[in-house]
């Protein structure tokens, strides 16, 4: 499956008006819901996915553990265009045998060639997200995360407004986002 995103990272004052903003033009019709949401990326010892484009992590969702597989990214004028697979991860672990695209999965066997996985990073997100529709079409997936990153036994947050375009015109998530910024 495909994802087309705009991501733009904001300050915190900005995150905490975005969705008043959001409403207050008109974008949004809804109310936002607001979740926690961990995700743990590994990688080989030598990162070879890394190296090879590829990301992948498990991700706790209220009460669901998701796997997720990103690769063949794309990035253009700032919008990232990713080949993305996520399902239920059984167990909670990583089972490369549940990614739907056979290729994608041979591609990924190919490349840690046997190795361990290890956790590289992990993102501690409050999430507050919903739906957004711009005059010129456009419908998206407005999230707004106040995040912290853990790598190498060092942290630092950061502010992030995703825009995933759902159907419509995708130009317009520039539109959207211009329209909130």
């Amino acid at each position: 499956m495909q994802e087309l995103e705009l991501k733009l990272l904001i300050e915190n004052a900005t995150a905490k008006e975005i969705w008043n903003r959001a409403s207050a033009s008109g974008l949004a019709s809804v109310v936002p819901r607001t979740r926690r949401v961990d995700s743990t990326y590994v990688d080989t010892p030598d990162y070879s996915l890394r190296r090879n484009g590829i990301s992948v992590r498990l991700r706790r969702d209220g009460k669901r553990v998701l796997q997720t597989v990103k690769a063949h990214a794309s990035l253009h004028g700032g919008m990232s265009n990713v080949t993305e697979f996520e399902t239920v991860a059984p167990g909670g672990r990583l089972d490369f045998a549940a990614i739907p695209d056979e290729s994608l999965r041979d591609e990924i066997v190919e490349t840690i060639k046997g190795a361990a996985l290890k956790p590289v990073c992990e993102t501690l997100v409050k999430r507050t997200e919903g739906d957004v529709r711009s005059e010129t079409g456009t419908h998206a997936l407005l999230a707004v995360d106040v995040a912290e990153i853990k790598a190498d036994g060092q942290s630092g947050k950061f502010y992030e407004l995703e825009l995933e375009h759902l159907e419509g015109p995708p130009g317009g998530l520039f539109d959207i986002a211009r329209t909130l910024l």
